[in-house]
């Protein structure tokens, strides 16, 4: 599918999810005690993608995610 196919509400949709993505994750990081920089040392990612991820600025790639 080229790009000028998707519907204008795909972008919207995307950065919709992304935004509840990065929530969800700081929700559960709170929600166990951790800091950013915890995290950070547990997952492999800089504390900073990760912020930039948690207030939804900037999506993980699907092999951060697993």
């Amino acid at each position: 599918m080229a790009l000028e196919e998707l519907k204008p509400d795909t972008f919207v949709d995307a950065a919709s999810t992304v935004v509840s993505l990065g929530k969800r994750i700081r929700d559960l990081r709170i929600s166990r005690g951790l800091t950013l920089l915890s995290l950070a040392e547990r997952t492999g990612l800089s504390s900073s993608m990760l912020s930039l991820v948690e207030r939804g600025k900037t999506s993980p790639s699907i092999g951060s995610l697993v």
